[in-house]
């Protein structure tokens, strides 16, 4: 269950940014049209875990081709797979590219 705290903080084109407890710590969400388009924790102990089971997908690449040294990642969610991803397999290389 995820519980709704503080306040929110509106952008333009019916985006916002909102805060949440969830039973794993405080998230923070990023929401269009009041639908969440992707969390990361706000904890920093947990700020390079994964939130949102569907993240794991992501590692499908790595899981099939584990000797590969570069994975290109589109997405990711306020970062969150991009902090995972550095910390949780640093033998890999990494490019940040802001769009």
């Amino acid at each position: 269950m995820i519980e709704l705290i503080g306040s929110n903080v509106f952008l333009e084109n019916n985006c916002e940014i909102k805060e949440y407890y969830t039973e794993h710590g405080i998230v923070r969400a990023f929401c269009k049209d009041d639908c969440i388009q992707s969390l990361t924790y706000i904890d920093k102990a947990l700020r390079n875990e994964l939130c949102n089971e569907y993240f794991k997908f992501y590692n499908i690449p790595i899981d099939l081709n584990p000797t590969g040294t570069s994975y290109l990642v589109l997405g990711g969610g306020m970062f969150s797979y991009a902090k995972y991803y550095i910390s949780k397999f640093n033998d890999k290389n990494y490019t940040k590219t802001l769009v």
